[in-house]
C-alpha cells in the first residue's frame, strides 16, 4: 500500500467535504461572537431609549416644579385670608346677581372639586341673561385668584322664559 491514488472525482469529493467541514466549523466559531455583538447592539439601543426617556421625564419634572413654584408664589401674593365663597358673594353683588343666586360651599370630591388644599363653591343662578353670565364669569377668571369652573351641571332657559338657569361648581387652591 504504497500510496493511494485518488481519482479526480474522488479528489473533488474530498475537497468539497473538507471545505464543507471547514465552512461549518467557521460558521459555528463566528456565530457566538456575532450573537454577542447583536445582543450588545440591542442593549445599547435600549439604553439610549431609556436615557432619552429619562431626559424627557427630567424636563417635565423641572417644568412641573417651576409651575408649582409660580403657583405657590401666586397664591402667597393673593393673601392668606382669601375665601372663595366670600369672593363669589362679592362678585355676585357687584354684578347685581345676588338676589338671583343660591350658593354654598362645595365639599371636596363633589362637583369636580379635588380633594386636598382646595375650596369649592356650588352656585345656582336663575333668570340671568347671557351677557350677565359672561360678565360674571369674566370677573371671576380675570381676578387672578386661580378660580376654575369644574362642573357645569346645566345651562338652560329659565322656567318662566326670562333668561337662563344654570348650576355650576367652582374651585380654587386654598390660600
Amino acid at each position: 500500500m504504497a500510496g493511494m491514488q485518488l481519482q479526480k472525482r474522488e479528489r473533488i469529493m474530498v475537497t468539497v467535504g473538507v471545505i464543507a467541514v471547514l465552512g461549518a466549523l467557521a460558521y459555528h466559531i463566528t456565530q457566538g461572537p456575532l450573537d454577542a455583538y447583536q445582543q450588545v447592539q440591542q442593549e445599547h439601543e435600549e439604553a439610549q431609549f431609556s436615557l432619552s426617556q429619562a431626559a424627557l421625564w427630567r424636563s417635565e419634572i423641572v417644568q412641573a416644579r417651576s409651575s408649582h413654584d409660580a403657583l405657590s408664589e401666586y397664591i402667597d401674593a393673593r393673601g392668606g385670608n382669601f375665601n372663595l365663597l366670600t369672593f363669589v358673594n362679592n362678585t355676585l353683588s357687584e354684578h347685581g346677581l345676588i338676589e338671583r343666586a343660591d350658593f354654598s360651599n362645595a365639599r371636596p370630591g363633589v362637583g369636580g372639586v379635588p380633594a386636598g388644599d382646595f375650596e369649592g363653591v356650588q352656585l345656582h343662578l336663575s333668570g340671568v341673561s347671557m351677557e350677565e353670565l359672561i360678565d360674571f364669569l369674566h370677573t371671576l377668571y380675570d381676578s387672578g385668584n386661580l378660580i376654575v369652573l369644574s362642573d357645569l351641571r346645566y345651562l338652560r332657559p329659565a322656567d318662566d322664559g326670562q333668561g337662563l338657569d344654570t348650576e355650576m361648581t367652582f374651585f380654587c387652591p386654598q390660600g
